[in-house]
């Protein structure tokens, strides 16, 4: 979801490592977070951003980021910026409104319905339909599509990952639950910790449990 009014959600954005840490060096990038990682899967650890750092949110489109901007973060489309902490932007739980289409043709039975059979979408943003999570197998199915993309944004160097949209439940007319996304969530936070990205969250700020890991405390491994 872009979220336009993004730079002040920035103080409710958290992003997360693995439960079992240890201290590190600069990331590669040169960003120097200072803060705990984790060995990931992927044999590149996952550093979490620049403790205070300043944080401009270009979902709109990229653009050179101003001096003194340490965190970035781009859609999933785009690639890292020149030297800051780069976090990568995916919508998770609902569709953009331009790929509606290519969900339509290639799943179609991810789409959350009503009971009409017309697609449930985000009364806020039109053309974003929620996703179905409320099986295992169509969770499995979503986070298999989602998981791609975040590969994508790994091998493009990207140090962190946000999964867009984990309160789309509460948007679903009781159709989904707090459960289902959760369950959803741990996939997506799995994988990405595997591929050496950290999670970034920053929707429900009610969900926050223990600082620094925030909002996705309850589905870190």
């Amino acid at each position: 979801m872009r979220r336009w009014l993004a730079a002040a959600l920035a103080t409710v954005v958290a992003v997360t490592g693995c439960a079992d840490t240890t201290s590190t060096g600069p990331a590669p990038d040169g960003s120097g977070s200072g803060a705990p990682a984790s060995a990931s899967g992927a044999g590149r650890p996952v550093v979490l951003p620049p403790t205070n750092g300043s944080f401009d949110y270009q979902i709109g489109g990229a653009y050179e980021p101003d001096v003194g901007v340490t965190i970035v973060e781009r859609d999933h489309s785009g690639v890292p910026s020149g030297a800051a902490y780069n976090i990568c932007y995916v919508n998770a739980f609902q569709t953009q409104p331009e790929a509606a289409a290519w969900w339509k043709a290639e799943h179609r039975d991810l789409l959350l319905k009503a009971a009409d059979g017309s697609y449930v979408e985000d009364p806020e943003w039109p053309g974003e339909i929620l996703l179905d999570t409320t099986t295992p197998a169509r969770r499995t199915a979503i986070a298999g599509v989602v998981q791609g993309w975040m590969d994508e944004c790994a091998a493009k160097g990207f140090r962190a990952v946000e999964p867009d949209n984990l309160d789309s439940w509460t948007r679903s007319g009781d159709r989904l639950t707090h459960d289902h996304n959760m369950a959803l969530a741990r996939l997506l936070v799995e994988h990405a910790h595997d591929a050496g990205l950290a999670v970034a969250q920053k929707n429900t700020p009610e969900l926050a449990r223990q600082p620094p890991f925030g909002i996705m405390a309850e589905v870190r491994r």
